[in-house]
């Protein structure tokens, strides 16, 4: 009886201290929310500047991707404890009160996976437009200061060029391209 009533109190000081660490979670993951949020913020008016360079916008979306993936990794963590909280409470409990806490809980975690991809794919799309925007004012710089002939026959090499990206883009063949090139 004695052992049944120590292991009784140990399991309930335990559910207490998990029930605690899933609230301190659920602060934390709204302080996370609210960290992250200004700092992909302040990432984004830097990427979206177009008076910086190239080198700063793609810098800035760069540290925005990696304080995305940061900020998925410490959300998760600690939505995970409450998963964890909620499941051991359903675990002793199975009640309906109790199952709906913990599928709660798991959507909750599929949600912050869900708004943090989605961040991340805006992120993508951005660091692959700036890429493209900057190889067009590369090219643009290029035309500068040559002869209209040799502009006119670089604007035919970067028009192949382009040709080219968008037809091994799409799997398709190169070889009657660059016959037409020839």
């Amino acid at each position: 009886v004695v052992d049944y009533t120590k292991e009784t109190l140990k399991s309930a000081k335990a559910n207490v201290e998990l029930q605690k660490a899933a609230e301190i979670a659920e602060v934390r993951i709204q302080g996370l929310i609210e960290k992250y949020d200004r700092q992909a913020e302040k990432l984004r008016q830097t990427r979206d500047d177009e008076n910086a360079t190239f080198k700063d916008r793609i810098k800035a979306n760069e540290n925005l991707g990696a304080a995305l993936k940061k900020q998925n990794e410490q959300m998760l963590k600690q939505q995970q404890i409450r998963v964890d909280a909620a499941k051991v409470e359903y675990d002793k409990l199975k009640n309906d009160e109790n199952l709906i806490a913990l599928m709660r809980e798991q959507n909750e975690l599929a949600a912050i996976k869900a708004q943090i991809t989605g961040l991340q794919s805006e992120q993508i799309q951005n660091q692959t437009s700036l890429e493209n925007e900057l190889r067009d004012v590369q090219n643009e710089l290029a035309l500068e200061g040559i002869s209209q002939r040799e502009r006119e026959l670089a604007e035919v090499e970067q028009q192949y060029d382009e040709l080219f990206r968008l037809a091994e883009k799409a799997g398709q063949d190169t070889i009657a391209l660059e016959q037409q090139k020839a």
